[in-house]
């Protein structure tokens, strides 16, 4: 879960004005962490960070402790307990994490989340909390209520969420007016669900608990514990520039009134999750985007502009166009320099300094760069201000810390312990970003022996040992390939190609 890492956590709080705690060397809290997923990823990641999971079930607990036994973490402790009994001996982090859990479980334990930001929070900490909210909620709250009805009183979970997919898909087929806005809601909730795995559908609709509230209620609930709403972790959803002019400058009318302002954008887009940073009531905060505090973070983009030569020297106004279809305009040569220079390197990141150096390097044939001490000054100012635009724009990444990988395969290809082991066992990946990758089956098998002493040619005789006793699957053209000298000739041809992915994927490291 991305938006839980620390990294994600202490960039938004830098950029409102906080100095929070370094990520490779921070303390982590978990409440309801499951079977520690999620922070046994962050623990791999970051070995001179510690980490502390906590979670009702024995069984989910035992197998992340099984599974942190197997990789040799020392650095995380998983817990059994009920986060009723946290007191402060648990000690002080820098950073709490409570994803999924508030909006599923009764008030006191509501209340005891908040409380625990509190109590076990650093003075400079940041909280990630996320629980579901009306408006959103209310029509959703509608097809969850017949589906536990329909449900009832069956109490084993597949059952439950089969019984439960089943009634929303008879209830379409059923309704007459398919343009009603009735069937058009149904259908839409069998579309958000039809992907989800059972486990996801039975605690959003068929837990017992599941209470969604307003934000502006949520805020107050914080307030009162002693803390301040920071921020979404999904800052972008917060910026009033996304919106038309005259709704953004109705919502600029509110002023200083962030907490007001932001249920306003709830009411505008229907909102039903929120996923909320708290930090304590007495720290200042300035949510005012300044470029200066850009240059102590870390910058990534892919974004790439349709020209086929970029004009360095000129003023001329080029576009840089993100995946998702988002771009960013800027005529200044050092910012475009630094936009194809982070393509390159994509899913590295490069710190600012590093950015702006080799930007402006690239811009003279000389190694040497000289400027007036105020035209170097308003450079610098200049390619802050546009990496921010960008960033608020969707089109690039901003980040407080790197993680480790390489993007171009080394002579005995590596990747990370956790990513061979979850390849093994057949699991989705999880890459150096802290995000979910999804592999062929030969690049899954590829991976699994991956340890950092094979060479290539090693690599090719197990991928044909595993192809030739019918382990994998390999087929060109549609046509299932058979003959050895077909499988060899195949394989050794794509195994550099399938080492660039995994790299260009982040999966892996030195």
């Amino acid at each position: 879960m991305p938006q839980t890492h620390p990294d994600r956590l202490a960039t938004i709080a830098t950029l409102f004005g906080m100095n929070p705690a370094a990520v490779e060397r921070c303390r982590v809290l978990e409440l309801g962490c499951a079977n520690g997923g999620n922070l046994i990823a962050m623990a791999e990641q970051m070995p001179g960070s510690h980490f502390v999971g906590i979670d009702l079930s024995a069984r989910q607990i035992a197998e992340g402790q099984a599974l942190v036994a197997e990789l040799g973490l020392s650095n995380i402790t998983l817990r059994q307990m009920s986060i009723l009994d946290v007191t402060s001996d648990l000690g002080e982090f820098d950073y709490i994490i409570c994803h999924g859990v508030y909006s599923w479980v009764p008030r006191d334990v509501q209340s005891k989340i908040l409380s625990v930001c509190k109590q076990n929070l650093a003075p400079g900490g940041v909280a990630f909390v996320s629980y579901n909210i009306y408006p959103g909620w209310h029509a959703r709250g509608m097809v969850r209520d017949m589906m536990q009805f329909h449900a009832q009183p069956i109490s084993d979970p597949e059952t439950c969420t089969k019984r439960a997919r089943e009634l929303l898909a008879w209830l379409i087929a059923s309704h007459p007016d398919s343009q009603s806005a009735y069937s058009k809601l149904l259908k839409e909730e069998q579309q958000r669900i039809v992907d989800c795995r059972d486990s996801y559908v039975f605690h959003e609709h068929l837990e017992e608990v599941n209470e969604p509230i307003y934000f502006h209620e949520f805020a107050d609930r914080a307030s009162r514990q002693g803390l301040e709403y920071l921020g979404d972790a999904e800052i972008i959803t917060s910026l009033v520039e996304h919106y038309p002019p005259q709704v953004a400058a109705t919502l600029s009318k509110l002023g200083d009134d962030f907490i007001r302002r932001e249920q306003y954008q709830d009411f505008l887009k229907n909102r039903m999750f929120r996923q909320s940073l708290l930090c304590h009531a007495i720290v200042n905060v300035s949510r005012e985007l300044k470029p200066e505090r850009v240059f102590s973070l870390n910058v990534a983009s892919c974004a790439r502009t349709e020209s086929s030569v970029v004009d360095l020297r000129s003023n001329k106004m080029e576009e840089f166009r993100a995946p998702n279809g988002v771009g960013a305009c800027t005529d200044h040569a050092i910012s475009k320099s630094a936009m194809l220079y982070l393509a390159e390197i994509w899913p590295q990141s490069s710190s600012f300094d590093t950015l702006q150096t080799v930007a402006r390097a690239r811009l003279v044939s000389d190694a040497v760069v000289v400027q007036e001490a105020a035209d170097y000054a308003r450079d610098t100012r200049m390619l802050a201000e546009n990496l921010l635009h960008a960033f608020t724009a969707d089109v690039l990444e901003l980040h407080a810390f790197a993680p480790q990988f390489v993007i171009e395969p080394r002579e005995l290809p590596k990747a990370t312990r956790l990513a061979r082991y979850q390849a093994e066992k057949g699991h989705r990946i999880f890459s150096a970003r802290h995000k979910y990758v999804e592999l062929d089956p030969l690049s899954s098998v590829l991976l699994r022996y991956l340890d950092g002493t094979r060479d290539r040619n090693e690599l090719i005789e197990l991928l044909i040992r595993s192809v030739t006793e019918n382990e994998t699957l390999l087929e060109r053209f549609g046509k299932r390939l058979t003959e050895p000298a077909e499988i060899r000739a195949v394989l050794t041809q794509e195994l550099d190609e399938n080492l660039r992915r995994l790299a260009r994927v982040a999966l892996l490291v030195a």
